[in-house]
C-alpha cells in the first residue's frame, strides 16, 4: 500500500522550522546588542578625568603677584619688567624678570607644597651663578607673601610681597647678619601693571 503525505502537515513543518530559526537569529543579535553596550559604558567610564589639584585657596595666594609689570623704585624710576604668569593648571607661577637696560635677567618657579603647606621659591638668573639667589620657602600672613632662605646660615635673606593697591604690588628684600635680630633692606622696588595701548580707530 503507497505511503500518503501529508502535504499541509509537511508545510507546517517548514514554516515552524523557519519560524524558529528567525527567532534564535534575533535572540542572537540581541543579545550582542546588549553585551557590547555595558563595555562601551565602562569604557566612557574608564576615561581619564582631567585633574585640577591646585584649586584649593592655599594655591591662590600668590595670584595678586600674576600680570605684566613695570618696577620702578618706590617714587622713583622704572628699573625694569616683569611677566609674571600662571602655569601648569595654576600649579607653577613663574616669573620672567628682564632690568631696564637688559643685561640682567632672571626666571623663578613659585608654588605651593602641600607637604609642608609652604611656599617655595626657585631663581635663576643670567649670572651663570646659582648660588646668587638661594631657594627660599614661607608663607601667607596677614596679606603678605613672606619667603626666607635657609636661616641656618650667617646670612639671611628675606623677600616680602603684598598688595598696595589695585594694580599695585610691593617687593622688597632684606638682608639680616646677625641671626635676624636686625635687618636691612636691600631691595625695595613696587609693581604697576602694565597698562594695554589701546588700538586706534
Amino acid at each position: 500500500m503507497p505511503v500518503q503525505f501529508d502535504v499541509s502537515c509537511l508545510c507546517m513543518r517548514k514554516w515552524h522550522g523557519r519560524a524558529f530559526f528567525l527567532t534564535i537569529m534575533l535572540l542572537s543579535v540581541a543579545s550582542a546588542v546588549r553585551s557590547q553596550q555595558p563595555a562601551s559604558d565602562s569604557a566612557a567610564q574608564k576615561q581619564p578625568q582631567k585633574v585640577a589639584p591646585c584649586r584649593a585657596s592655599e594655591y591662590r595666594q600668590f595670584d595678586f603677584w600674576v600680570g605684566d609689570w613695570d618696577v620702578h623704585s618706590p617714587g622713583g624710576p622704572s628699573v625694569g619688567h616683569n611677566l609674571v604668569t600662571l602655569e601648569q593648571d595654576g600649579c607653577l607661577i613663574v616669573e620672567h624678570w628682564t632690568s631696564l637696560t637688559g643685561g640682567n635677567t632672571g626666571t623663578s618657579f613659585n608654588y605651593f607644597d602641600v607637604r609642608d603647606k609652604k611656599w617655595h621659591q626657585l631663581y635663576i638668573d643670567n649670572s651663570g651663578n646659582a648660588g646668587n639667589f638661594p631657594a627660599m620657602a614661607g608663607n601667607f600672613v596677614d596679606g603678605k607673601m613672606t619667603l626666607i632662605t635657609d636661616e641656618t646660615q650667617t646670612a639671611v635673606f628675606r623677600w616680602t610681597w603684598y598688595q598696595l593697591g589695585s594694580g599695585k604690588v610691593r617687593q622688597m628684600a632684606e638682608q639680616s647678619n646677625d641671626g635676624q635680630k636686625t635687618w636691612k633692606i636691600i631691595w625695595d622696588s613696587e609693581y604697576e601693571k602694565v597698562r594695554p595701548t589701546a588700538l586706534k580707530p
